[in-house]
């Protein structure tokens, strides 16, 4: 037996299922990592929480910062490496896309704010009601876009709509 030599399927179900096995696993490792980032920013919760409000609000901003960042990071890298029809590139899209928001503004934001808003008030922190609020952090590059898309999508159901001239 060669070295090179290993149990490897032989037939092509086999094979199939072998790829969509370590697909699955590389989906959990990306999990794992994203719930990592998160468990990092709890644990600097859980830090200051018998803190005062000043004292909470440095520690936030020297620990949950740099977290922050690095997730922002990830996060991009992510949704460059993932197929277009992925469940994550989707997520990361539709936030981004779908709203015009940075994505570091918002996610810095709503997590320093989210220990303190009252749970009547969450819904403030919904993206489409966040832009509102922070109209510095629209990217008008995508929101000049999706408004010139939506144009020539009506000006083709117009045309589409008018009726075809009759030659006289």
């Amino acid at each position: 037996m060669d070295a090179f030599d290993v149990n490897l399927p032989r037939d092509i179900d086999a094979c199939h299922e072998l790829i969509l096995e370590l697909d699955r696993e590389r989906r959990r490792q990306a999990a794992v990592i994203a719930l990592g980032y998160f468990q990092r920013l709890y644990d600097i919760e859980d830090r200051a929480r018998d803190s005062s409000v000043s004292q909470r609000g440095a520690l936030r901003q020297r620990g949950a910062k740099p977290i922050v960042t690095e997730f922002h990071q990830w996060l991009l890298e992510q949704s460059e490496r993932e197929l277009p029809k992925s469940k994550l590139r989707a997520a990361i899209a539709y936030m981004t896309n779908r709203h015009h928001v940075d994505p570091f503004a918002y996610l810095r934001d709503v997590y320093t704010r989210l220990p303190t808003t009252p749970a009547s008030d969450l819904p403030s922190l919904l993206p489409d009601r966040w832009i509102d609020e922070h109209p510095q952090h629209r990217l008008q590059e995508r929101a000049d876009e999706a408004r010139q898309r939506a144009d020539r999508k009506r000006a083709r159901r117009a045309q589409r709509r008018a009726p075809a001239a009759t030659p006289s």
